[in-house]
């Protein structure tokens, strides 16, 4: 993937929900959210990551995919979590609704978190299985948060998606050989979190009271780029592209230049072995700062 654009995944929770911690400007308005896509397909980006919970997202994409038929993004979507436990047939009937609200443009469908796993021989599975095999979508995966949920999706054969997180401060898959399995097992592997939702972009003394937790993550991972001359959003780039070359970069924005940036990142100078090993020897972040969802 020689195309800067062709590596990355745009999440598209911002589109439809106040989301990240870095984000200062909201839901984007109907024009932004349309010049963000604009420049997703301009640049050359293969797939739009959603969700069934985030918001309005689905119908945003909807919106836009109806009136630009041509666009030839696919769009990756995620089970609602409320599903989790629901039968094969409320789990079929509600991959459908995000295909019509997508305007047939569903190419993947995950499970929003592996919990839903629990259910894949009563329901889950068996829903997922029907939609690809009925052509309403072509893929099956899951969205994991540890290296024990990553394993357990990579024995499913039909599982042939995994979306979990990865940075400069949490290299779990990496550290645990989960990043070489996937490749060798032809499972495709979308990273998320590579700013860890904006944490990394945020200067240690800017972090809000309640992240005091993260300041020496924060200020580690800072001073590195500062040593290297290297902006923090362009080495978490580059250091998860260099680390897992085969994989595809999920990132989101709230305009299109948050867009362009991202892909410029991507187009400067890769990390040289000196950069990547000083980053392999950044302390690992503890699991408060690692895992957002104790954030709070």
């Amino acid at each position: 993937m020689n195309d800067p654009g062709a590596r990355l995944v745009l999440g598209t929770a911002q589109l439809g929900m106040d989301y990240g911690i870095a984000n200062r400007t909201g839901r984007p308005a109907p024009a932004i959210a349309d010049a963000v896509l604009d420049l997703a397909w301009k640049e050359g980006l293969a797939y739009l990551d959603t969700a069934q919970a985030y918001g309005e997202s689905e119908a945003v994409i909807g919106s836009y995919l109806a009136r630009h038929p041509d666009c030839p993004i696919r769009v990756i979507s995620k089970l609602d979590p409320a599903l989790a436990g629901a039968g094969e047939d409320k789990i079929y009937t509600a991959v459908c609704g995000s295909a019509d609200r997508l305007e047939g443009r569903l190419d993947a469908m995950l499970l929003h978190n592996a919990s839903m796993l629990d259910n894949w021989e009563t329901g889950t599975g068996r829903a997922l299985i029907r939609c690809r095999d009925d052509g309403i979508i072509s893929t099956i995966g899951v969205s994991v948060y540890t290296p024990d949920e990553f394993r357990r999706a990579l024995n499913i054969p039909e599982i042939r998606l995994v979306q979990a997180p990865f940075n400069a401060v949490d290299r779990t898959l990496y550290r645990d050989g989960l990043i070489a399995r996937a490749a060798e097992a032809g499972v495709a592997l979308h990273l998320r979190s590579i700013f860890l939702q904006g944490l990394l972009l945020l200067e240690a003394e800017t972090l809000p009271p309640e992240m005091a937790f993260a300041e020496k993550s924060v200020s580690g991972w800072h001073a590195l780029c500062r040593r290297y001359g290297r902006a923090p959003a362009a080495a978490a780039l580059q250091f998860a592209a260099r680390t897992a070359p085969e994989a595809f970069l999920v990132v989101g924005c709230e305009t299109p230049d948050q867009l362009a940036g991202n892909i410029d990142c991507l187009r400067v100078t890769p990390l040289d072995e000196a950069v990547w090993d000083d980053i392999m020897l950044l302390p690992q972040a503890d699991d408060r700062t690692a895992k957002p969802y104790l954030w709070n």
